[in-house]
C-alpha cells in the first residue's frame, strides 16, 4: 500500500498533530512548546522523503488549530519563519482560516464571522507561507496579494 500511495502521489502535507481524538482534549491542557512542534514536524518531513517521496512534492504545515489552545496558535504563529520554506527546506501551508483562536480574540465569534480575523492571520503569515488554505477565497486571495506586495515584491 506505501508503495502504491507513493507511485500516486503528487504532493503530500505533513501536519504536526495529534491523530486520536481522545487524545486530543489532554493535550491541549499540556505544555507545548515551538521547539516540540519544530521537532516532530521536521521527523515527519524527513520520513516522507526516506520513504521515497521527492521533496519537492512533500509540503509543511505546523498544524495550527490542531490539538492546540489559543495560546499555542498563537505562539506558533509569531514563530512562522520557523516552519517554513527558508527555514525547514519546505513549502509551507498556513491554514489558519475561520480557526477557534480567532474566535476567541473575537469575542467568541461564530465561525461565519471569522473572515477579518481570518484576513489578518493570513496577513501576517504571507512572507512564511506559501501556500493559504483558507474558506472565503475570493476575499483572501486579495488579501494575500496586498499582503504579498507588501513583503516580498521589490519597489521599483
Amino acid at each position: 500500500m506505501r508503495h502504491q500511495t507513493l507511485s500516486l502521489a503528487r504532493a503530500l502535507t505533513l501536519t504536526r498533530t495529534l491523530t486520536r481524538t481522545l487524545t486530543r482534549t489532554r493535550t491541549r491542557t499540556r505544555t507545548l512548546t515551538r521547539a516540540q512542534v519544530r521537532a516532530e514536524l521536521l521527523a515527519r518531513l524527513h520520513a516522507a522523503e526516506d520513504a521515497g517521496l521527492p521533496r519537492w512534492a512533500i509540503i509543511s504545515d505546523p498544524g495550527i488549530g490542531f490539538a492546540k489552545t489559543a495560546a499555542h496558535n498563537l505562539a506558533l504563529l509569531r514563530e512562522l519563519a520557523r516552519f517554513g520554506h527558508d527555514d525547514l527546506g519546505y513549502p509551507m501551508l498556513l491554514g489558519v482560516s475561520r480557526k477557534a483562536f480567532i474566535g476567541k480574540l473575537l469575542g467568541d465569534a461564530p465561525p461565519r464571522e471569522r473572515v477579518w480575523g481570518t484576513a489578518a492571520a493570513c496577513a501576517l503569515g504571507i512572507p512564511h507561507a506559501d501556500i493559504l488554505r483558507v474558506h472565503d477565497v475570493r476575499e483572501m486571495r486579495e488579501v494575500a496579494a496586498v499582503a504579498d506586495g507588501i513583503a516580498r515584491i521589490p519597489v521599483p
